[in-house]
């Protein structure tokens, strides 16, 4: 195999020559090459080792007519009957058999058009077989797709329909990229639902590309196609912000869902984009994924708050599968503008085990979202009785119980702990200051006080704090701060309880 380079001659009268280069080279048998070129009127270069060239003019312009080729200018030998028929039948115009572009760089573009002949022959012989033979063929036949050569492309559509690419595109998704409404006509019954190297219809390329016209026509030829995790055109229209084309899709693709369970609408949510919600609402709303999440979760845990102002008179109150509404997530989350939104909705809302958002605030610690919460949420009580202020304290957060402490002081659990024995267990010094001065001399279920249960878990700072309020008081087994300390061998709590009562 030998590598050619192409140009093509054209005579003007009177004794001018156009010569137009073509842009790419072919790897063909040389022998077979030249037969082929000589016939077609190509010029053909060999660009190797040795030179072939093979010149000879295929058309002369009359020169009353500069702009008109006529068949019967053609030399007899130049085509066979196989290959001249199509050329009468394609570009012949009455009884003279004219080809009559309308100006003569039009005329020059059946340049493609010879070409694909040129290598159709070639294709007809012995070495049609090879790879490198049928290479050559497709590129000129993507040539000829690129170059809007539609004519070429209808003449040669069934032999060449279904190639791909180097990079794994088919003709029809080609022009769906490219917005070739035209081409999209021609080889749309060759291709439609072929798919490109990324395993994309031709529908999906054209509406990530907004082409709404393009995206028109194919929707009748492949609605509903997946790729292999679910999506849809619709969701990748709304992945590429393609609007003109979600409004096409979403008659017949809303409501399909991604192997997830993610519908279009909540990748429209997650994104906050708005302008996709309202179309995809009447269909996809309450809608949720494996997670049973739905799309105002989503857009709760993503601070998207346009798509959180449009969705939650729609959605409000559902519960993913871990119990958790949209406002609880936000919560989690930390977006305190989709908490602020969420919170006249979803207020007071609580999970299977009684958890509230404001308690989950506390949980973490942040004192801006409980604040936003505090007025809706405060005084709510988990199944273990629970407070957000009582979990504030186990955690540590003293800004979070300041702030909560005029709300729930002296509320105790369901073994009548207050949010201050929940510090002295846990040893939370700074919290247990907080709070001695409303929770201090209250006792559990067992009668316990906050100063017995930080001795028995070792906190003598706290003892040191609460001494003064609550040193001489006993339990219901009549045991003291000092009977605790022992029992858990605290040698230091031991020894400053003794040296205090001297």
């Amino acid at each position: 195999m030998d590598r050619f380079h192409f140009s093509y001659a054209l005579s003007l009268p009177p004794t001018q020559t156009l010569r137009v280069e073509f842009p790419f080279d072919l790897y063909l048998d040389p022998y077979e090459i030249a037969r082929v070129c000589k016939h077609l009127g190509l010029a053909c270069h060999c660009t190797g080792t040795s030179t072939r060239d093979i010149e000879s003019p295929a058309w002369v312009l009359r020169p009353s007519d500069s702009t008109t080729l006529y068949v019967e200018d053609l030399r007899s030998v130049l085509f066979d009957k196989t290959v001249r028929f199509p050329v009468h039948r394609r570009y012949g115009s009455g009884t003279t058999q004219a080809i009559r572009p309308p100006t003569l760089p039009a005329y020059l573009s059946l340049i493609a058009y010879l070409l694909v002949l040129v290598l159709g022959l070639c294709l007809e012989h012995q070495h049609s077989k090879s790879e490198m033979a049928q290479k050559n063929a497709a590129d000129l036949w993507f040539k000829a797709v690129a170059d809007r050569q539609y004519r070429v492309v209808e003449l040669h559509a069934t032999n060449f329909a279904h190639l791909k690419d180097d990079f794994g595109e088919t003709a029809l998704t080609r022009a769906a990229l490219s917005g070739d409404l035209e081409m999209l006509k021609i080889m749309i019954d060759y291709e439609a639902g072929d798919t490109n190297g990324k395993q994309e219809t031709a529908l999906m390329v054209a509406a990530k590309q907004n082409h709404a016209e393009c995206v028109q026509l194919l929707l009748a030829y492949e609605p509903c196609c997946r790729l292999a995790d679910g999506r849809t055109a619709l969701m990748l229209a709304i992945q590429a912000h393609a609007l003109d084309s979600i409004r096409l899709l979403t008659d017949v693709e809303a409501g399909l869902q991604r192997l997830d369970g993610w519908t279009a609408l909540m990748l429209a949510a997650s994104n906050d984009y708005v302008d996709a919600i309202d179309p995809l609402l009447e269909r996809e709303r309450r809608l949720r994924d494996k997670t049973e999440r739905s799309a105002l979760m989503h857009a709760a845990q993503g601070g998207c708050t346009g798509a959180i102002q449009l969705l939650t008179e729609h959605e409000e109150g559902l519960m993913d599968a871990n119990g958790l509404t949209a406002l609880m997530i936000a919560v989690k989350a930390g977006q305190t503008e989709s908490v602020r939104l969420l919170a006249v909705a979803e207020a007071n809302y609580q999970n299977s085990a009684g958890w509230t958002a404001l308690m989950l605030a506390a949980q973490q610690g942040n004192v801006e979202i409980a604040r936003i919460l505090a007025n809706h949420e405060a005084g709510r009580q988990t199944d273990k009785g629970l407070t957000a202020m009582m979990i504030a304290a186990q955690m540590g957060h003293v800004d979070v119980v300041r702030l909560l402490a005029n709300k729930e002081d002296t509320y105790q659990d369901v073994e009548g702990r207050t949010a201050l024995m929940h510090a002295a267990y846990l040893g939370r010094t700074e919290v247990a200051r907080l709070l001695i001065a409303q929770e201090a001399l209250v006792t559990d279920n067992n009668g316990m006080t906050a100063m017995m249960i930080a001795a028995f878990a070792g906190h003598l700072d706290i003892v040191c704090m609460l001494v003064e309020r609550e040193a001489n008081m006993r339990c219901k087994n009549n045991r003291s701060a000092y009977d605790y300390a022992t029992l858990r061998g605290h040698k230091n709590i031991c020894e400053y309880l003794q040296e205090r009562d001297g």
